[in-house]
Formats: structure tokens, sequence, C-alpha cells
């Protein structure tokens, strides 16, 4: 049954008291990828099917994965991509916690391939590590002026941030309609009066996590990406956050950035994916 989500922060309090950091982090991207969509319950998953954009890889993703009564991976994955297709969804991603050998040797065969992502935080903000010197300020999105300003920001960049080719346009409207939930907020990163870039934030209980980070081609390689990690953790620390994280592609160069930021790595996970319509059914 599909249902529309909303706000889950009385939630994510109760989450952050009875779990560790690492699962808290986990569980941002299980609420970011919740957000504005419309869930469809199946066998040991849950898939969120962004309205109007279920055709993007970030517009349909089945996670919440577990291995809690399932008989055949087999049958699961073709029960499975028979709601995809109904739904509409033809670029696939799965989201796994931890490793589940069978499944992933399916998915495989099948023609998917995966990326690891690893979860990284700062559990130690500390007053004394607020960053006073910075290039970079960070100003709210609010209104429709500022989310066309946002993608023209976005039309010289073919991918989205986390890396699949999407249009700016349906990146752009899939982060507003998470906002309209109140789930994430998006910034600007500014230097001076110029907008170079955006960042993303989820505030869930005891931390603040970094989702989204773009800069502008024109202004890379200046150090700006590093400074709006330190303006968002400077906002955690204000905030008076026990945590500060952010997920990253293995061995990327986002990953650099963010250790270089004082982050270090306390989880991963593993996302599959496939373009259903590359391959033969």
């Amino acid at each position: 049954m599909l249902h529309q989500t909303s706000a889950v922060k009385e939630e994510a309090v109760t989450i952050a008291a009875s779990s560790s950091m690492a699962d808290l982090l986990l569980e941002t991207d299980r609420l970011y990828f919740d957000a504005g969509a419309q869930l469809k319950t199946i066998p040991a998953a849950v898939v969120a099917a962004m309205p109007n954009l279920v055709h993007i890889p970030a517009g349909c993703v089945a996670h919440r994965i577990t291995t809690h009564g399932v008989s055949s991976w087999d049958m699961w994955i073709e029960q499975l991509e028979h709601q995809l297709r109904e739904l509409g969804c033809l670029a696939p991603r799965l989201y796994l916690d931890y490793p589940m050998p069978e499944l992933e040797q399916l998915l495989l065969k099948r023609g998917y391939s995966s990326q690891i992502e690893v979860g990284l935080l700062d559990e130690a903000l500390t007053a004394d590590k607020l960053k006073t010197d910075l290039a970079v300020t960070l100003r709210p999105i609010l209104d429709d002026v500022d989310w066309q300003k946002k993608l023209q920001l976005h039309s010289e960049k073919e991918n989205g941030p986390d890396g699949h080719i999407t249009y700016p346009h349906e990146w752009v409207e899939l982060e507003r309609q998470k906002c309209k939930t109140g789930a994430m907020q998006v910034f600007f990163i500014c230097v001076g009066d110029e907008i170079c870039g955006t960042v993303g934030a989820l505030d869930v209980g005891q931390l603040l996590r970094l989702k989204n980070l773009l800069v502008h081609p024109a202004w890379r390689r200046q150090g700006i990406a590093q400074a709006a990690v330190y303006a968002l953790k400077n906002r955690a620390i204000r905030l008076e956050k026990q945590a500060f994280g952010c997920f990253a592609l293995l061995d990327s160069a986002g990953q650099r950035v963010y250790e270089r930021a004082g982050l270090s790595v306390v989880t991963q996970q593993t996302e599959w994916y496939c373009n259903l319509t590359q391959r033969a059914s």
C-alpha cells in the first residue's frame, strides 16, 4: 500500500537515544529516501518512489532490505522488479546496510553494478572547533527565485551530486520536494555576494547530516568544498549537536575532502543499481 511520508523529527530523537551515531547516520539516508516519497512495503524491503520523479535514479530506491522472511532471492528480485516497473521505475537503486552474499551474487548475474558508500562522522563537536576565518557563508534557499538560481548552478553539470546522470531540473525538483517535508534544508554556498555552490543538511536528533554538496565548476579547486563542510559543521556546533556526518563514495575526492575537515569513516553501505531498459527482461 502506498502512503505519503511527513517530517519525522520526533521519531529521529528516539532513534538517537537508542542507537550509536553510526547507526543514526545510516538512518538519515533512509529518512532522506522516504522524505516526500510514496512508500510501498514489500517483503523484506521498502520502496521509496518520488511522485513524478520515479524514472530518475534518485527517485526510486529500495532500502531497509533484510533477510527476514525471504525463502528465495530469485523470486524476491523478480517480484521487486515487477513492482518497480509498475511504479514506472526504470533505474532502480537498492541499498544494503550489510553483506548479503546470495542476493549480491544474483544482482551481479542480473546486470546490476555496485558502489560502496562510506559514512563519516565527527563526534567531538566542541566550541573550540568553530572556524571563524572561513571564506564562505551559507545562505538558506527560501523561495522560487532562490530555487531558480540553484537550477542555474546545476545547468553545467550532467551528473547529480549522487553521481548518476540526471537532468538538472529533475534533480532540483527532487530536492525541493524533500525540503517541503521539512526533512532537509538547502543552502547556497557564497563567497561574498557570489553564489558558488549548494549544500543540504538533515537535522536528525543529535546528528546534523550533510547532503548533496555541489560546487559550480568555475569555483572548484579553490577550497570551496572543504570550507562549506566546515561552515556546516559550525552550524552543528552552534546547534549543540553531538555529531556531524555525511556519506561519500569509497576512495573518492569527496571522502578526502570530508576527512581533511576532521571526519572519520565509521560505517558503510552498498548501493546496487541497474538500468532496466538496457537489460533483456
